[in-house]
């Protein structure tokens, strides 16, 4: 019983992590099920897609090896270590393009590829002007790996409500988040000991049963063949007794019966009378 209960603690400790698995969503809550965490070790980090040659950047963005960058997604929903851009599409990813040609600032943006977006009101800035890198992915170990300082950057001014072009789904198909493979991983293991445990338990039920049900068995000893041959001889005495019979070689060897003897003497015994009285 003490092993069952230590059983159960486990399991119930592996779907504790499952459940608190670090997990990239957009602002609405959706599952970002492609984006991994930046910093995965941090308590909320930006999330960036996991192929190669993405990076995160100081000013929360992601930028991919073309030079185009994105809004991701976050670890946590509306919380203000994310990326809170562009938030006009909260279901999924967005690219930004940049501003500079229009403001020759370095850090200008806005949240369409529409050209026209740089000449309006929907310019926004970002800080710091020159983002550093400062988490690269490597593909090796499906994660992304930390090569700095993490984001502490903060926008100068909010992106203006319009219409913007998401993230294609095609720029996100290079596998499962962190969050989700974990998932997946301990969801497996935990069913993989639900159905051990059930094993164990049905195979603990029915073995004392079982064992009580069989007959006993009738102790049998296994003998030398001279002894073995010896019980045999004995037994067979025991069960068939010899009846001891008187030989007939004896009236063969000369030797008479008592009634034949009886006859004699008498036969003796009237010769002699005769004689004497001749």
């Amino acid at each position: 019983m003490k092993a069952i209960r230590l059983f159960l603690l486990s399991i119930s400790l592996l779907v504790q992590q499952c459940s608190t698995a670090a997990t990239c969503v957009y602002p609405d809550g959706t599952d970002s099920k492609y984006d991994y965490p930046c910093d995965p070790n941090a308590d909320v980090s930006i999330c960036c897609g996991g192929r190669p040659g993405t990076s995160c950047l100081a000013n929360k963005l992601c930028e991919i090896g073309t030079g185009d960058r994105s809004r991701g997604s976050c670890t946590k929903k509306n919380d203000p270590k994310c990326a809170e851009y562009c938030l006009e599409t909260r279901s999924q990813g967005i690219s930004l393009i940049s501003c500079t040609n229009s403001t020759k600032k370095e850090n200008s943006y806005c949240c369409d590829f529409d050209p026209g977006c740089c000449d309006s009101s929907r310019v926004f800035d970002l800080l710091p002007e020159k983002p550093t890198i400062y988490a690269v992915w490597d593909d090796s170990q499906k994660r992304f790996v930390s090569v700095g300082a993490s984001s502490t950057a903060t926008t100068t001014s909010h992106a203006p409500t319009n219409t913007s072009s998401p993230v294609g789904d095609s720029e996100h198909t290079w596998g499962l988040s962190v969050g989700a493979k974990a998932g997946i991983g301990v969801g497996a293991a935990v069913l993989a000991l639900l159905v051990a445990a059930v094993g164990y338990l049905f195979w603990k039920i029915h073995r004392k049963p079982a064992a009580e049900s069989m007959p006993p068995q009738a102790s049998q000893h296994i003998y030398p063949p001279a002894v073995y041959s010896a019980r045999i001889s004995n037994n067979s005495t025991q069960a068939n007794p010899i009846i001891s019979q008187e030989p007939e070689s004896h009236s063969r060897s000369g030797f008479k019966q008592p009634s034949e003897l009886d006859v004699g003497r008498a036969e003796l015994s009237v010769n002699n009378q005769n004689q004497h009285q001749s």
